[in-house]
Order: C-alpha cells, then structure tokens, then sequence
C-alpha cells in the first residue's frame, strides 16, 4: 500500500459533513476539507453518501459510523454489515512484524460505547465495552510503537490500555463545553480538545494555548505533530472548525 502519509489528521462528525485537520510540518499552517466516501474513494458529498467520521493521526485509515473502513481509496475488513452496539467514533493504525519478518499495516476501531474491534493482526489491549461509562467514548489514539491505546469519553474521562500512559484526565472535573477528541504528542502525553477550542494538555503534552473565544462555530476535530521530532518552525498543534458552508483553521493563541 506504500509508504504513509506523514502530516497526521483527525475527524470527528459534524451534523452531516466531516472535517479533516491538515497539519503541515513545514509551517504552511493546516487546512480542512469536508470528506466523505464516493464509491470506496473520499471526494464530494452527494445526498446520501457514506460520511466519514474519524481518521487516523498517522496512517490514513478513514471509518463511517458503520464501521466501512477505507484507506487509500479501497475498502478494507470492518464492521459494516456487522450488528453494533454504538457507532464507531475512531479509528487508528499501526504495522506490525509478519511470519517473515516485514512490517505490516494493521487497525483498530473504537465505537461510542468503548469497545475496540482489532484487524489485520492489530493486538487486542482490552476496552470499556460492557462496562459502565458516564459519557460516550469520542475519541481514539494508538501509541506510536502499537502497543497501546486511549480512549477518551465527551466528559474528559481517559482509559489507557497496553503501553498507553495514563498521564491524567477531565473526569470528573468541570468542562465548559464537551471533549471531542485526543491527539497524542508521540511521546509520553496527550491532548484533549474541547468543543469550544479548549486545550487540555497531559504528561509531556506542551499548552501551546487554545481556540476558545477564537472560533466562530464548535470544534470539530484536534490534531497534533509529533512533538519528539525536532526542528518543527511552529507549535505542534492546531484546531478545526466548521464555520457556516466552509472550514476554517484556527492555530491555538495562548
């Protein structure tokens, strides 16, 4: 399937449409752009079509709240057809060492009630499925080496499975909006972004500040570069919105 892109995106459903977060490690800022899914390719979104409602931060796997999972314009195993529970919310990849030595790529799915579906090999490291949640699961994240991962639920609660840190959280803390998603440093952190632009950093997460009185709509989807990769010319993190017919970016202010 070749090589990976690397700026790394995330989407999060908005009503009808979805929006990616565009990073650019060159410091060209970012971008967004609805998606959704035209016969097994993202492009524009006819009444009706298949929306995409999370993307992978590294590796480019796009999932509707069905579970149909694409990458690179084809259509990989998942859950659609299969009876859900709750929507799926996230998606992340990772490769793993095959029989004969070489890498492989392999996924994992996370639905709205905290159960993970593993594919291609993906290692299972346990989820919140069947267990008592105060909020829905709305965001995902996989630790760089694959051996981990995190949940985290719309009232700030984080669960780390595997070799995922558990470095802190917003349960049970006041929130003035909902979080909506989780971008991991690459590192030992990760941040939490709220719907009104708010930034929650955890572990070695640096606060490069936050959108909130900066954006004309709710925040719809937090990314991040990688923050052990030096040299990047601007602060590892930006945030998406929707704002009326178009998108708009907003790089957080302190």
């Amino acid at each position: 399937m070749g090589e990976v892109p690397s700026p790394p995106s995330q989407l999060i459903e908005s009503g009808a449409r979805s929006v990616s977060l565009e990073v650019d490690t060159e410091g060209a800022g970012a971008s967004t752009q609805v998606n959704c899914v035209t016969n097994g390719k993202g492009g524009a979104c006819p009444p009706g079509s298949p929306i995409i409602v999370a993307e992978d931060t590294n590796d480019q796997y796009s999932v509707t709240e069905a579970g149909a999972v694409y990458y690179g314009g084809h259509q990989f195993p998942g859950m659609n057809g299969h009876s859900l529970n709750a929507p799926i919310v996230g998606v992340a990849g990772t490769f793993i060492t095959n029989s004969g030595g070489g890498t492989v790529p392999a996924y994992w799915l996370a639905a709205a009630d905290g159960g993970i579906f593993s594919f291609a090999g993906a290692p299972f490291f346990g989820s919140m499925g069947g267990l008592h949640l105060d909020a829905p699961i709305v965001g995902f994240a996989a630790t760089n080496d694959g051996r981990g991962y995190w949940l985290v639920a719309a009232d700030g609660g984080v669960f780390a499975f595997g070799d995922a840190g558990f470095y802190g959280s917003m349960g049970g803390r006041h929130l003035n909006a909902p979080i909506v998603g989780i971008a991991s440093t690459g590192g030992a952190g990760y941040y939490l972004g709220g719907r009104d632009g708010g930034v929650f950093t955890f572990g070695d997460a640096n606060f490069w500040g936050s959108a909130v009185g900066l954006i004309n709509s709710p925040e719809i989807a937090i990314g991040a570069t990688d923050e052990n990769i030096g040299g990047l010319p601007v602060p590892p993190l930006w945030i998406a919105t929707i704002f009326a017919a178009s998108g708009e970016t907003v790089q957080p202010q302190s």
